[in-house]
């Protein structure tokens, strides 16, 4: 087995640890001892991959957010992507408020933040690549961070309010804002830089 693997393969089984451990109980009460004793292994093992739990509660997500969308194309699958993460969400809403709880929200918007920041990196370069363009560096840098603030504010109401949740009226807006609101933004500012 190569390093590489045998690396991932360390930090998943520490993941799924954590991951196990937080469907229990609140992460303040979750130590690195509970991890490497789940694990059998030791505290050196834990502490070559991660630098601390927070480390390791940040790579769980994105793990876990990569295999959930690795095999959707960003610009075609938003409606399949949307119902994914909202079922992942709901799947895990006992880690979340587990989190939530203990942390606060800002822990859990940190730990979620740095995916759907990359995802939607993502999302900008499939559209840049679909329409030929290449927007200026500050306009991109802007639009990433405004789907990203967008996407984790939807995710955190979805996980603070289960009462006023309605998946089929979420994702038909995020169905229609990308299929309206991003081609007429890439439409203007196209025509900005003739």
């Amino acid at each position: 087995m190569k390093y590489a693997e045998a690396s991932y393969l360390m930090k998943k089984r520490l993941a799924n640890t954590l991951h196990d451990a937080l469907t229990q109980r609140s992460f303040s009460k979750i130590t690195v001892s509970d991890i490497v004793s789940d694990c059998g292994v030791n505290r050196k093992t834990f502490y070559y991959h991660f630098a601390d739990i927070h480390a390791l509660l940040r790579w769980m997500f994105t793990d876990e957010f990569e295999s959930l969308i690795k095999s959707y194309d960003m610009l075609n699958d938003y409606v399949a992507i949307a119902n994914g993460v909202m079922d992942y969400v709901e799947q895990n809403e006992t880690l979340f408020h587990n989190i939530v709880d203990t942390v606060g929200e800002d822990s859990l918007n940190r730990a979620l933040y740095d995916n759907v920041y990359a995802l939607q990196n993502k999302v900008v370069s499939g559209f840049e690549n679909r329409y030929q363009i290449s927007f200026e560096e500050p306009f991109r840098a802007f639009l990433v961070k405004f789907l990203s603030d967008a996407i984790v504010g939807i995710l955190m109401e979805w996980v603070r309010n289960r009462r006023y949740r309605n998946r089929e009226i979420t994702i038909e807006y995020l169905r229609d804002f990308f299929r309206a609101a991003i081609p007429s933004l890439i439409e203007h500012r196209v025509h900005l830089a003739e």
